[in-house]
C-alpha cells in the first residue's frame, strides 16, 4: 500500500483524477468547494460509509461577555435544534447535496 501526502484537498482530488490514488479523505463541509476550486468532476468520486472522525462546532465567547448574553445565545440555539431549524440550516449551508 502506497500512501501519498498532499497539502490540500485540491491536491488530493487532483491525485484522484490522475489515478495516482484510489481514496482520499475529505470533509463534508469542504467537498462542494473542492469541486469548484480544483476543477475535478464530481463524477470521479463516490461517497463511502467510512467516517474517519467527527467534529462538533463551537461558539466561543470572551471572558468579558456577560453571562446573560451567553444564556441568550444558548436559548436560541436550543430552540433552533428543537424545532429542526438547526438541521435544516446545516443541511443547506454545511453539507453537500447528494
Amino acid at each position: 500500500m502506497l500512501i501519498l501526502v498532499a497539502n490540500s484537498y485540491n491536491s488530493c482530488f487532483r491525485l484522484l483524477a490522475e489515478g495516482r490514488v484510489d481514496y482520499t479523505p475529505v470533509s463534508l463541509h469542504e467537498v462542494s468547494n473542492v469541486f469548484k476550486t480544483s476543477g475535478v468532476s464530481e463524477k470521479i468520486i463516490k461517497k463511502t460509509p467510512i467516517v474517519l472522525y467527527q467534529s462538533e462546532g463551537y461558539i466561543a465567547f470572551s471572558k468579558q461577555t456577560p453571562d446573560e448574553e451567553i444564556v441568550a445565545w444558548q436559548s436560541v440555539l436550543d430552540r433552533l435544534k428543537k424545532d429542526g431549524e438547526y438541521d435544516r440550516l446545516a443541511n443547506q449551508y454545511l453539507y453537500p447535496r447528494e
